[in-house]
């Protein structure tokens, strides 16, 4: 349950990161 959790989550967490250094450079 636990990386089913952290999994899903990585997703939107991931991908807002991930927007987050792309917008930084």
């Amino acid at each position: 349950m636990r990386w089913a959790l952290i999994l899903g989550a990585s997703g939107d967490i991931g991908s807002k990161i991930a927007n987050d250094l792309a917008s930084q450079g």
